[in-house]
């Protein structure tokens, strides 16, 4: 009985398909903009490039601030398109930008993005100058999990800042978001089997 089943275990792990791969896919990763809304980042304010190893997708706000004593938002609606093959899953979303504050004055900052369902708690910091420097939010989820093969999620990112009090002089007390950075590990998916397309010998 030992004997048969070693066998039978054998024979079960020569079928077995190989585990996917890790490494990224070398074919051309599409990205669409769906919409780009909010005080944050008007329409037309934002690119998007993908990083030439297709381990990243990097947003870009260009001239995006947020004056004293009011809320700025920024949302991004982006499609991520994969190589034939393939599917991904977002391992985190590095969040940077620059903050100039004065003395007393607060900066409120937060930061979410989410690809299926409900969104998860938004990661938050605040600041009180005098301050100037650069800042840097990242969130990462739970539980990374892959996309399933063959769909392809709305990926919604959003931005916030908050600067607070009114009395300070909007010139030199501002909060700017300048890139959203999504990394990305990428897994093979399954072929097909004849019996799943539909086809036979």
């Amino acid at each position: 009985m030992t004997t048969i089943m070693t066998v039978a275990s054998l024979i079960t792990s020569l079928l077995a398909p190989p585990p996917p791969a890790t490494g990224p896919p070398t074919g051309r990763v599409v990205i669409d903009i769906i919409t780009v809304n909010g005080s944050g980042c008007p329409p037309g304010m934002a690119s998007v490039a993908v990083a030439s190893d297709n381990t990243s997708v990097v947003v870009t706000y260009p001239g995006a601030a947020s004056a004293a004593d009011e809320r700025h938002n920024c949302q991004v609606r982006l499609l991520i398109h994969p190589p034939a093959g393939f599917t991904y899953t977002i391992t985190e979303a590095d969040y940077r930008g620059y903050l100039f504050l004065d003395n007393g004055v607060r900066a409120a900052l937060s930061m979410n993005y989410y690809l299926r369902g409900a969104p998860s708690p938004p990661v938050t910091r605040s600041f009180t100058g005098p301050l100037a420097t650069e800042w840097q939010i990242v969130k990462a989820p739970d539980i990374p999990s892959p996309v399933p093969c063959g769909e392809t999620p709305v990926l919604d990112s959003t931005a916030e800042t908050r600067l607070a009090p009114s009395t300070p002089d909007p010139r030199t007390n501002f909060a700017t978001l300048e890139s959203t950075t999504f990394r990305l590990t990428w897994t093979t998916c399954p072929t097909p089997t004849p019996e799943a397309t539909g086809r036979r010998n």
